[in-house]
């Protein structure tokens, strides 16, 4: 089977080492200018943001994102945000939100 492509914005190593290597082809970048560059060019399946990157700014990073791969399926790992705050950053392109504590137990469910 194919693998599936997923990069992963994080500067924290708080993600890629939780995703099944057999199933998924990871980059980890910790630059998001470096990431967008790549995911304009390479479209990954999967975009996974940490957003401890940028915190309160990471919804413009997932915006961009959005726009450079329509096709990419965004998922923000994220502490525990408000109803609010995940209807925001669904509404600029995020598919999936994980809380930061359950990255382990889900993310090989993406």
């Amino acid at each position: 089977t194919d693998m599936i492509d997923v990069f992963v914005i994080d500067n924290e190593n708080a993600i890629a080492r939780f995703i099944n290597p057999d199933k998924a082809a990871v980059t980890v970048y910790e630059n998001e200018i470096r990431a967008l560059n790549a995911v304009e060019s390479l479209k990954p399946s999967i975009i996974i943001v940490n957003y401890n990157i940028h915190k309160s700014a990471t919804m413009e990073l997932v915006a961009l994102l959005f726009r450079a791969s329509l096709q990419s399926k965004i998922v923000l790992i994220a502490p525990k945000l408000s109803d609010d705050e995940i209807l925001n950053y669904l509404a600029v392109g995020t598919k999936g939100y994980l809380q930061t504590e359950e990255v382990e137990k889900f993310i090989n469910k993406l």
